[in-house]
């Protein structure tokens, strides 16, 4: 039986390209942190710290550890001269990243579905963001953390592994204490979100629009409204393999 729901965030429920997004968020921190430290050095370090997290293998050290261990020294500053500083940023000036982002209303209704139908929902985003970045986004979305009991939230803080790598998945199935059939990954990306989950023993669904229509017969993927009646059918074969 399927208990939990694995949600990618952008552009799953909300629209946000990251494309689009990435750049603008560097340069509002590199410019709020331009009294400690030269944007000229900053940002080659936050891009050297975020390469590195997605290339990060080592199940021994999560993702902010390695971001830390590149960022601060290319620097030249330690942690603690900073951190403050970047959490103030996380607080005053994140939030006016919205502006390059949209709602979802199909994620909002897909998310209401979820919880009605007594689902356990997981924000599976990739794991390179700080937790503050993420519920920030998920506040963009209308799907706040303080309205929805979310089982887990994927974020640097607590992941050893970042998306496409199939360890992402199961740092999810870990942290949940929970075994690959009794969740199923939603998300619009065949590479990030759900080759990897398939591999991870988990099933997928693929978000995808008329226009972008998966060529795979054999993949479930359609709108967001097709996610709960396959949850449906997937519960009932389910029951049906165990009378």
């Amino acid at each position: 039986m399927v208990r939990y729901v694995l949600l990618d965030l952008d552009d799953t429920l909300l629209r946000n390209s990251m494309e689009t997004f990435i750049p603008p968020y560097f340069k509002a921190l590199a410019d709020y942190l331009e009294p400690y430290v030269l944007p000229r050095i900053l940002l080659p370090a936050l891009q050297s710290g975020t390469e590195a997290m997605q290339r990060n293998s080592d199940p021994s050290v999560t993702l902010e550890q390695v971001f830390d261990s590149i960022f601060y020294p290319a620097l030249g500053i330690r942690k603690e001269r900073l951190h403050v500083q970047i959490a103030k940023f996380y607080e005053q000036v994140f939030p006016s990243l919205s502006s390059y982002t949209r709602p979802l209303p199909a994620g909002q209704d897909l998310v209401d579905g979820l919880i009605k139908a007594g689902y356990r929902l997981v924000i599976a985003t990739n794991s390179l963001f700080p937790r503050a970045a993420v519920l920030h986004r998920l506040e963009w979305a209308g799907l706040s953390e303080k309205d929805i009991p979310y089982d887990l939230i994927a974020s640097y803080e607590i992941f050893h592994f970042a998306k496409p790598y199939t360890g992402y998945y199961q740092d999810i199935l870990d942290l949940l204490q929970a075994k690959p059939e009794e969740c199923v990954m939603v998300g619009n990306d065949l590479e990030m979100d759900i080759y990897p989950a398939i591999a991870a023993g988990i099933q997928a669904y693929h978000i995808c629009n008329n226009i972008q229509k998966d060529d795979d017969l054999h993949r479930a993927s359609g709108s967001h409204a097709g996610v709960l009646p396959w949850l449906s059918d997937l519960n009932t074969k389910s029951r049906s393999s165990f009378i």
